[in-house]
């Protein structure tokens, strides 16, 4: 599943929670797009935002939650092969976000 954040501020909103608006100085910020690939075993996640991210305008940015091991090698190889830059990785216990931005 992939969300969109055109204001590139939020995690997406808990189900049921209602989604903020922009401001306008907010809505100069690129847009986020959020692929949750947690639970898909290797390399399901990386080809699903090698494809989110080809779909994406240039300068746009891509947030991937995963929890498959041994990501950072991939996503990175990833990006190197599919005009993105790595631009964040974080790790918390088992997962993991990446923020992408499409060159």
């Amino acid at each position: 599943m992939i969300d969109i954040d055109p204001c590139g501020t939020a995690p997406p909103p808990a189900a049921g929670a209602a989604a903020s608006t922009c401001s306008s100085t907010a809505a100069a910020t690129p847009t986020v797009a959020t692929l949750d690939a947690t639970g898909l075993a290797c390399p399901l996640p990386v080809a699903k935002a090698a494809a989110a991210l080809r779909r994406l305008e240039p300068g746009a940015r891509l947030r991937v939650l995963t929890t498959m091991q041994g990501a950072e090698i991939d996503f990175r190889v990833m990006c190197d092969t599919n005009n993105g830059e790595l631009l964040q990785h974080s790790r918390n216990g088992d997962h993991q976000a990446f923020l992408i931005v499409r060159r």
